[in-house]
């Protein structure tokens, strides 16, 4: 079955943040049962694997109690700062296993690689690993500049029918800028035409003050609101924490648009 599509919040740190972004969505009436689900990201990378402190990503030991907080309440995602390393794969089981077995429990089975042209072999062995993993395919701003949208969804389509749930055009990655309209229309058409088992989803820059906007404009252009959303950067105040006011308002604006 073909995954729903989500509206995203991505960032939370910790139990306190997560309450708030779960009221955010409560309030909204944001639901599991939505036509758009609440979507929680967790940041991750090799360096919280590691044990260093990084002030976006929650430290691995906290992630099991996070994911048992969200449970049943949002669909939970970790986004995976990788880097071109062979290890992705390990890095991913050690991730979803070592950490209270997050993937076999059932309290995570989504995963964002943030990355640009990943392995075809490692999304391959993460599937085998974990078959049910629903997988995002970020489309970065540096793949955005190699070419037009076909060029990039061919590209997409060397991986195999079935391995991307999700393809979502990313050019901000966090940094709060905003993506450009026309360009993810065309791509967005582009995927859905040749990637049509994967929902597509939009991120950049995304916010309380623009979202409504940025949503409408999107919906009135492709003629539909089956695609997904995602903010983060945007929704950081200037000292980079996430602002929870900040994340009420875009989830409340949304979903004057988005069901």
């Amino acid at each position: 079955m073909k995954s729903k599509p989500y509206i995203g919040v991505t960032g939370v740190t910790s139990l306190d943040e997560a309450d708030g972004v779960i009221k955010a969505f409560n309030e909204a009436g944001y639901t599991l049962n939505s036509a758009h689900v609440p979507m929680i990201g967790f940041l991750a990378s090799l360096e919280t694997i590691c044990g260093l402190s990084k002030r976006k990503q929650p430290p691995l030991t906290t992630l099991p109690a996070l994911l048992k907080h969200v449970n049943g309440k949002a669909f939970p995602m970790i986004h995976y700062y990788a880097d071109s390393s062979t290890a992705i794969p390990s890095q991913v089981s050690y991730i979803f296993r070592f950490f209270d077995s997050i993937y076999e429990s059932g309290l995570c089975r989504a995963l964002q690689l943030n990355m640009a042209w990943p392995e075809v072999s490692h999304i391959i062995e993460i599937k085998e690993i974990f078959p049910e993993m629903q997988i995002v395919f970020q489309v970065k701003s540096v793949m955005l500049e190699q070419g037009p949208p076909h060029n990039i969804v061919s590209g997409i389509r060397t991986y195999g029918e079935n391995m991307f749930d999700y393809v979502l055009v990313d050019p901000s990655e966090g940094k709060g800028i905003e993506f450009d309209l026309e360009k993810s229309i065309a791509f967005y058409k582009e995927l859905r035409e040749r990637v049509p088992e994967a929902r597509v989803g939009f991120a950049g820059g995304l916010n309380g003050n623009n979202v409504t906007t940025k949503v409408k404009s999107l919906i009135d252009m492709l003629d539909t609101s089956d695609f997904c959303i995602d903010a983060e950067g945007g929704l950081r105040n200037n000292k980079g924490y996430l602002d929870l006011g900040e994340v009420r308002k875009y989830v409340k604006e949304a979903s004057h648009v988005l069901p």
